[in-house]
Formats: C-alpha cells, sequence, structure tokens
C-alpha cells in the first residue's frame, strides 16, 4: 500500500483498500489464490462476506471477478458498520498528507 494513496483519497476508501488487501492475505493463507493478480470467486466470496462488493468499474453492474478489480461498500454491511463507527471516534490515518484536499474534506464531512 502506498502512503501518498492515503492523502487523495476520503478514509473509507483506504479502510477499503486495506480490507480489499487483507482479503488476498486471508486467501494466501486459508484458500486458493487465483493466478498471478487475478481476483477468483473464493476472493469475492470473501470480500461480500466482509461487506464489500467486488466490482470491475468500483460501481453496481461491474464484473465481480477477474485481473483489475475495485469495489464499493454494501448498505447496511458489517464493513460500513465497523468503518462508521471507527470514524466516529475521530480516527485518522496519521501518515496521510494531512495537508491533502482529500483529507481535510473527508473530515469536513465526518458526521
Amino acid at each position: 500500500m502506498n502512503p501518498e494513496f492515503f492523502g487523495k483519497e476520503r478514509v473509507i476508501e483506504v479502510l477499503q483498500t486495506l480490507v480489499h488487501e487483507m482479503c488476498h492475505l486471508w486467501q494466501h493463507h486459508f484458500g486458493n489464490p487465483g493466478r498471478g493478480r487475478y481476483h477468483n470467486e473464493e476472493w469475492a466470496d470473501k470480500m461480500e462476506s466482509i461487506g464489500l462488493m467486488p466490482s470491475s468499474t468500483g460501481r453496481p453492474g461491474g464484473k465481480r471477478i477477474g485481473d483489475r478489480m475495485n469495489d464499493y461498500p454494501i448498505p447496511g454491511s458489517a464493513f460500513l458498520m465497523v468503518a462508521k463507527a471507527l470514524l466516529g471516534e475521530a480516527f485518522d490515518i496519521p501518515w496521510a498528507d494531512r495537508f491533502s484536499d482529500a483529507v481535510n474534506l473527508t473530515k469536513a464531512g465526518r458526521s
């Protein structure tokens, strides 16, 4: 994970990336990873079970598996409930660029 990314994206999107990568780690230890950077059904099922919908476009309607994948939070999911609770506790990523507009907008947009 590249810390430069952290300052350019909203904190919730950084958390999504962390969970995405943690699903790869889970699969490496307990499952059967796809070839190369292919995101297979097992990985997609794990993502959904946590609350992130795999999508090649990052939006509804995208392919669920493939080489280049993104995701979006599933409404009412465990991921969203935990992320909202974490962000409600004034959580921050301290190595993010504090002068980035994306980070400042995220802080301002918290409820």
